[in-house]
């Protein structure tokens, strides 16, 4: 089964609670914001041995993501199916980490190859995942519920360009395309007074295979066969923590 089909077959059952619970008057939809924290390889911001590349540019670590805290909002539709307690969630996030070039520059500097100033620009990353699964809702009290629920479905991710500029020349503009990958979702949340809700969410969106674009200047690459090179199948882990605050229309 291709990709395209994949995703495509994602997209309608996050629409099929849409069409199937259209007229129940219990539907609930959360509007949310919060903080997004890397994890793992995703917020490492440097992996040893580095080394000035002929081909990759700099390198840092093929699985270190320079992600640093970020920011996150979405919506989130819950229908209730079966029985009490229990609903369809459909959701959207959109999730902007920025990177922190400092330890990169600090090290790459310090190389015997670097004679001058090193600077570097980073982006954002960013994901937009777009999930569909199940919640669980437990009373506390008259204004406490406590709920946990399990997500999955496609993200759309973009890495975060970086660009490195050597006394005056840029040497190193390093751009990824936007692509399409699944991801995981699990977390608890606690709602109070029917209609605020605190949210832990823990995000497993996989190890995307990126591609893009990178140039390379020879005036720091000296023995570089081109100038612009193509990206292909660069895998990253993305894992991050969201402590959301929400608010139920």
């Amino acid at each position: 089964m291709s990709k395209n089909i994949e995703i495509r077959l994602v997209l309608i059952i996050l629409l099929l609670p849409m069409i199937q619970f259209a007229q129940n008057k219990e539907i609930s939809l959360q509007v949310f914001g919060g903080s997004a924290f890397p994890l793992g390889d995703f917020g490492n911001k440097i992996s040893y041995p580095t080394e000035i590349t002929r081909r990759s540019g700099f390198d840092f670590g093929s699985s270190t993501g320079l992600a640093t805290t970020g920011y996150a909002a979405g919506i989130e539709l819950t229908l209730p199916v079966l029985t009490d307690g229990l609903g369809w969630q459909t959701s959207a996030k959109f999730i902007l980490s920025p990177t922190d070039k400092n330890t990169i520059e600090e090290e790459f500097s310090r190389d015997p190859k670097v004679n001058g100033t090193l600077t570097f620009e980073t982006g954002n990353w960013i994901n937009i995942p777009l999930f569909t699964g199940f919640s669980y809702g437990i009373k506390l009290s008259d204004q406490f519920n406590l709920f946990c629920h399990i997500q999955a479905g496609i993200n759309i991710t973009k890495q975060a360009y970086r660009k490195a500029v050597y006394t005056g020349t840029v040497v190193e503009n390093t751009e990824y395309n936007s692509m399409t990958d699944f991801g995981l979702e699990t977390g608890l949340s606690i709602e109070f007074n029917d209609h605020y809700v605190i949210s832990v969410r823990y995000l497993d969106l996989g190890r995307p295979r990126y591609e893009g674009q990178r140039y390379l200047n020879e005036k720091l690459f000296t023995e570089i066969p081109l100038r612009n090179f193509t990206i292909e199948a660069e895998e990253k882990p993305v894992t991050i923590l969201l402590l959301t605050l929400g608010f139920k229309l």
